[in-house]
């Protein structure tokens, strides 16, 4: 039995000792992957907030020209507004870390497939 067992856990470990430059390397291009999606993400998000900030300007320049009740819309574009402008800085600080340290988002990778 304990001569089994350690038939495969030397089996096992020679393994892991062959895959884990593969497995890194995965991981390493993984964490490229989530840089590009951010990346893409936050200007899209960028995009959404600048297009939003430009008809919250609109919008109020309208409604102090008019007399009709322009309140609500202001709001809630505005609203929308600084909720992408918030998103926005997020997603290049999530950027910012996986261009500075991919490392350490590969290690994350690898530790959450284990779990």
């Amino acid at each position: 039995m304990e001569d089994e067992l350690v038939g495969i856990l030397g089996k096992l470990i020679e393994f892991v000792e062959n895959a884990s430059p593969a497995i890194w390397e995965i991981a390493q291009r993984q964490v490229m992957v989530n840089t590009a999606r951010a990346t893409l993400w936050a200007v899209v998000v960028t995009i959404v907030c600048g297009v939003l900030i430009y008809l919250t300007i609109k919008t109020y320049k309208y409604a102090a020209n008019e007399d009709d009740d322009f309140f609500a819309p202001f709001v809630f574009v505005s609203a929308l507004a600084f909720i992408s402008g918030i998103k926005a800085i997020a997603l290049v600080s999530d950027v910012m870390g996986y261009l500075i340290n991919p490392a350490y988002y590969a290690i994350e990778n690898i530790l959450s497939m284990v779990k």
